[in-house]
């Protein structure tokens, strides 16, 4: 066995290789196994914790130098039969051989995580690597994946992992442009609070959920639907094109519609209808999660009414504005009733009684 020194010079002269030729990486040399597979190799046969904690976070730094910030599109059977030019062939093995390596270091990270026998340090590296990845790389396959295995650490026992959690989650958000980022961060902190029934240890996740900026009124679906009518009833209709048109200036004309459409793509500029649709899905699930802590208040978890409601009313007043009348109201009248509680603390009753106030 070679000493921890040999290891690790080995370990990062294989990751040198692998960021300095990405292409070749993937795909085997002189018989030999492709080198990203071997990396992945060295971690699953590493001989102690620490080994395995470097080579984990050695992956991590190597996928972020090279898997890309768009979504990968895995061809179908029907377009790999399709004729192909030696470039496009190229291209999509590259990106298909990324994809599966990645998946089986996210596995990987998974395993390792959700294993009771895990040692705690090996769990804090799992998580670190995968809140790395999601607020780094959170358009990219398997990102959902990911983030399953990030977000338990929003309310891990251990205060390293919690705190490397919560910086990676709220570095995601906050670079998060289209809302699509915040809403799988809601989504995985509710899966979370349903599946532990409320009983989270901290209110970390709350807290990174009630620190987002307060979402703007939302307009109704059938206001949005008159407005795309009459605008569409008053565009400006394009004047009929002359017959005779010349081949090279309709070919022209082609070619700058093109160049134009993958301008737009190239520079992955949101849609406003996606910002929009996200932040009608993100108002919703919102409200499950604040909804959900109230109830549990209501029916009198003191733990929850001590550690959670106040994250949840800080929360659900910036949500107020934007969200459905019905769903404030019910939610209006628990905060009433824990308030008048006789067993509710003091503490709890004045939160209640500005929230009530607000709302």
């Amino acid at each position: 066995m070679p000493s921890d020194q040999k290891w690790l010079g080995a370990l990062a002269v294989l990751c040198e290789s692998i960021t300095s030729d990405p292409d070749a990486a993937l795909v085997k040399q002189d018989h030999e196994e492709p080198l990203i597979k071997q990396l992945q190799a060295m971690a699953d046969t590493a001989s102690s914790s620490t080994r395995k904690a470097r080579a984990w976070l050695s992956q991590c730094a190597v996928f972020l130098d090279v898997l890309p910030a768009y979504r990968v599109r895995i061809a179908s059977a029907k377009e790999r039969d399709q004729t192909q030019t030696r470039e496009t062939q190229k291209l999509r093995l590259k990106e298909e051989w990324l994809v599966k390596a990645y998946g089986v270091f996210v596995s990987s990270l998974s395993k390792a995580a959700k294993h009771k026998d895990t040692d705690a340090s090996l769990i804090a590296v799992a998580m670190r690597c995968c809140g790395e990845l999601y607020a780094r790389r959170p358009s990219f396959n398997l990102s959902e994946d990911v983030l399953r295995v990030a977000a338990p650490g929003l309310d891990h026992a251990d205060d390293v992992v919690r705190q490397s959690a919560l910086k990676s989650l709220r570095r995601a958000i906050s670079d998060d442009r289209s809302g699509a980022a915040s809403l799988s961060v809601a989504k995985a902190i509710h899966g979370l609070l349903r599946d532990r029934k409320g009983g989270l240890r901290r209110n970390d996740a709350l807290e990174l959920l009630a620190d987002l900026a307060a979402p703007s009124a939302l307009d109704d679906e059938a206001f949005l639907e008159k407005n795309r009518l009459r605008k569409l009833a008053t565009k400006k209709q394009p004047q009929k094109a002359a017959k005779k048109v010349k081949t090279k200036t309709r070919k022209a004309r082609d070619d700058e519609i093109q160049a134009a459409k993958d301008l737009r793509e190239t520079s992955a500029r949101v849609d406003a209808e996606d910002m929009r649709r996200n932040a009608r899905s993100l108002v919703h699930e919102l409200g499950l999660v604040y909804g959900r802590v109230v109830q549990a208040a209501y029916r009198g978890d003191a733990r929850t009414r001590r550690v959670l409601l106040p994250s949840a009313l800080r929360g659900l007043k910036k949500l107020a504005p934007a969200a459905n009348a019905d769903v404030v109201d019910a939610c209006l009248n628990q905060i009433r009733g824990i308030a008048r509680d006789e067993a509710c603390e003091p503490e709890t009753a004045l939160c209640c009684a500005d929230a009530a106030l607000v709302l």
